[in-house]
């Protein structure tokens, strides 16, 4: 387990989770760059070494799991950049979610000792390139039951993933082990600071963060809400595009599920859960018990709401209207991916 030393530079090392305000947080961060800058808190941009600019990280996650010749010079020049920057900062934050699913090797998720293996390993070589830092582990964790569906919509609406909530549960099974996930940070980088995201969001998620920057208070730096989530029948309809739509078409199917646009098709008259039952939630929370215990304060809920409605009547329908609402927005749409821009950015002038 590594100690803590005050006598080098300090780096808070932000590895998610996923689906608990990381985007948000960094989208704060990345937008108030010089302010925090002014305050001796340096939040370091991707370039050169990284190319394209981001709100997060993630591409120095990613290098560090790749590990190329061309990866590792890269973060080698990375860490040299942000290391000389510490003489003006007394802190760097870095913040990138896929730093708690990456692995050193591709190894299935469905063979847990060895997947969690492979990712102290990975975490070994995070550790190792910026070992010139004091490095401070922050992980948010969100309570497993909406975890597994705000998930599931997520991978639905990149196209990530087409398939039954059974299925999806099943190839990422390794990151509701929220238990095994905390031991492994504990034994690679020593006390880790466990954030629970329901109770962060009631006070806000950047007003909980900051604090951990030196910084009491910033009420007066820019802040913006980045995402949204499909509704349950959205999330359906996308599930159901045909297996050979393109990048292109996913990004569109999405943008029509997640806008006013579609929101008449998808409405429904009460709330209901992508859960196939309270049988299927509560086979999941008795395989990931040891999540739902100390120091997680995460009670069980099991919904008693009805399965989602979705007929093949209803995904016709959806379709004929997305053609529709594509045919009316080719401008915006053409003019969106010309400049190549992610799912939750705005549109750009004169459409935004």
């Amino acid at each position: 387990m590594t100690q803590s030393n005050p006598k080098l530079p300090k780096v808070i090392l932000h590895v998610g989770t996923h689906k608990t305000g990381t985007t948000a947080i960094q989208a704060a961060l990345a937008l108030n760059r010089a302010p925090l800058r002014e305050r001796g808190i340096h939040y370091p941009s991707l370039s050169p070494e990284f190319g394209k600019e981001a709100q997060g990280h993630h591409k120095v996650a990613h290098a560090a799991a790749q590990f190329t010749v061309k990866d590792r010079k890269k973060l080698s020049q990375f860490n040299r950049r942000i290391m000389g920057a510490s003489r003006n900062y007394p802190l760097t934050v870095l913040s990138a979610e896929p730093i708690y699913r990456r692995t050193a090797e591709k190894v299935s998720a469905r063979n847990q000792d060895k997947w969690f293996q492979a990712h102290q390993s990975y975490l070994n070589r995070i550790r190792e390139t910026f070992s010139e830092f004091d490095i401070k582990i922050i992980c948010y964790f969100r309570h497993p039951e909406k975890m597994a569906i705000s998930l599931y919509k997520e991978n639905i609406t990149k196209g990530n993933f087409r398939g039954e909530l059974a299925d999806f549960l099943i190839s990422r099974t390794h990151i509701f082990n929220y238990s095994r996930h905390l031991a492994v940070l504990e034994d690679v980088f020593g006390e880790v600071d466990v954030r629970i995201f329901e109770e962060e969001v009631k006070s806000g998620l950047i007003a909980g963060f900051i604090p951990d920057c030196g910084i009491e208070e910033m009420a007066s730096l820019n802040q913006k809400q980045v995402r949204t989530s499909p509704s349950n029948r959205a999330a359906m309809w996308l599930r159901n595009a045909p297996a050979d739509a393109s990048r292109v078409d996913d990004r569109r199917r999405a943008l029509f599920a997640l806008r006013k646009s579609g929101s008449a098709i998808f409405s429904e008259e009460a709330q209901s859960t992508l859960w196939t039952g309270v049988g299927q939630a509560a086979e999941f929370v008795e395989k990931y018990k040891q999540s739902y215990r100390s120091p997680f304060p995460f009670t069980p809920v099991l919904s008693d709401l009805p399965s989602t409605v979705w007929t093949s009547q209803m995904q016709e329908k959806a379709d004929a209207e997305f053609v529709e609402w594509e045919l009316e927005n080719q401008a915006l749409l053409e003019a969106r991916e010309s400049v190549d821009l992610q799912l939750f950015a705005p549109d750009p002038a004169p459409f935004s």
